[in-house]
């Protein structure tokens, strides 16, 4: 559960990571997840859709751990069958929406 938790939060800071790449200037990164953003950069062919291997992609962070990549991406697979309802083999901007990067983060007020 611990190893599952460590990979999901490093999948979080991947999203984040490519949510705010190539951003220039002296601008502070964006702190939250953008997903619009994500799912423009993993389009590769830009038709709208992510095919389950523009989106396992994401797992690409990780080539010099390939246990680590191994991890990602069956996380990230498991993750696309369950964000693709239809079962068309892509998911749509709204369906990749509904990907959470950052599982179980709660939102806090009291900081």
């Amino acid at each position: 559960m611990i190893r599952v938790l460590g990979l999901a939060v490093m999948l979080g800071a991947l999203a984040l990571g490519l949510s705010t790449a190539g951003a220039g200037g002296d601008e502070k990164p964006k702190k939250k997840f953008d997903a619009e953003t994500l799912f423009k950069k993993l389009d590769k062919n830009m038709d709208g859709k992510l095919t389950k291997d523009e989106f396992l992609q994401m797992a690409n962070r990780f080539k010099d751990d390939e246990e680590k990549a191994a991890k990602a991406k069956e996380f990230l697979g498991k993750k696309f069958d369950e964000l693709d309802t239809d079962k068309k083999g892509y998911l749509t901007l709204d369906q990749f929406k509904q990907f959470k990067p950052f599982p179980g983060k709660k939102k806090s007020d009291d900081k």
